[in-house]
């Protein structure tokens, strides 16, 4: 009897299992599927571009000069006003304390016109008056005495000579006088030298301003193309800035997709600087000719607002 119960079992799970082996090769076979949509195809392109700035300056010496120190680096960031290339500047320093010295001599001299030459024409004034005086009494003591006979006529021409001499130098007295007022000609002319002297002064510094060549905005340094002892000239550029502003993509895209381009379209980017960020941009230009060397044509695109500056320190 044992033996007959184990049997049964054994019999009985043979057939549960050979159930489910039934049951597992009759079940519906099951699939991955997907839901389709109806949408535009989309085409993406892919292409390499350089950054560049869309205001370059060049750096020029408007003096003909020996460079005594090239003070800015390739690639450094220079605010407006710093300096970028010194000249020497010796002789020019001496031009400027020499038209400084001319200006102190005009002012001195405008200056004692004004104080003890006014003074010295009323005394040539005063003193020709009296001399005036006494030529004319003299002059009417000999009339009475040639009416009386007592003198010759020689005598009362002399005195006519003399009354004439000293009218003269009063008037030359009264002229000088009058060229010291602050509208006479003495007054006049030393005003215009020191003006003069003034204006001499002023070109002097500028020209030892223009020994230093300073940023005129705030940039980065791209170019140098001088070096220390190096004599210049005016019209050579010696360095180039990329000032600070918007920057502009530059691409260039095979001519084979040109078809695909347009203006406005937008793009991503993606800088070496900020791998891990992606930056909006615009395609602004897109050149009419194709390069027929490269097969290619060139695509300008500009960066969105908030994407990195490449100027920043």
């Amino acid at each position: 009897m044992h033996v007959n119960r184990r049997l049964i079992v054994t019999l009985a799970v043979a057939a549960i299992v050979a159930g489910v082996v039934g049951w597992w090769a009759q079940r519906a076979p099951l699939l991955h599927a997907v839901v389709l949509h109806k949408a535009p195809l989309v085409r993406t392109l892919e292409f390499s571009a350089r950054v560049v700035t869309t205001s370059r300056v060049d750096i020029g010496s408007t003096l003909t000069g020996r460079v005594s120190q090239v003070v800015a680096r390739e690639g450094e960031i220079v605010r407006a006003g710093d300096p970028l290339i010194r000249l020497e500047s010796d002789e020019l320093r001496a031009a400027v304390n020499q038209a400084k010295a001319n200006e102190s001599q005009a002012a001195a001299r405008l200056d004692g016109l004004r104080s003890t030459g006014r003074s010295t024409a009323q005394a040539a004034v005063a003193q020709a008056h009296s001399v005036l005086v006494a030529a004319q009494s003299e002059l009417a003591r000999n009339q009475a005495l040639v009416a009386q006979g007592f003198v010759s006529e020689a005598r009362l021409d002399e005195s006519l000579r003399a009354v004439a001499v000293a009218q003269a130098q009063q008037a030359s007295a009264y002229a000088q006088r009058a060229a010291n007022t602050d509208q006479g000609t003495e007054i006049k002319q030393a005003q215009s030298l020191q003006a003069l002297a003034k204006a001499n002064v002023a070109a002097a510094e500028s020209r030892w301003a223009q020994s230093v060549l300073t940023a005129p905005a705030k940039g980065k340094v791209l170019n140098r193309m001088v070096e220390p002892g190096q004599i210049v000239q005016p019209g050579r550029a010696l360095m180039t800035l990329a000032l600070e502003g918007p920057v502009q993509l530059v691409a260039q895209v095979d001519e084979r997709y040109l078809g695909q381009l347009q203006v406005g379209q937008s793009a991503h980017v993606i800088a070496d600087a900020f791998p891990e960020q992606r930056f909006g941009a615009v395609v602004q230009t897109i050149a009419p000719r194709i390069d027929a060397q490269r097969g290619s044509v060139e695509v300008k695109l500009g960066l969105s607002p908030g994407a990195p500056g490449f100027l920043q320190e």
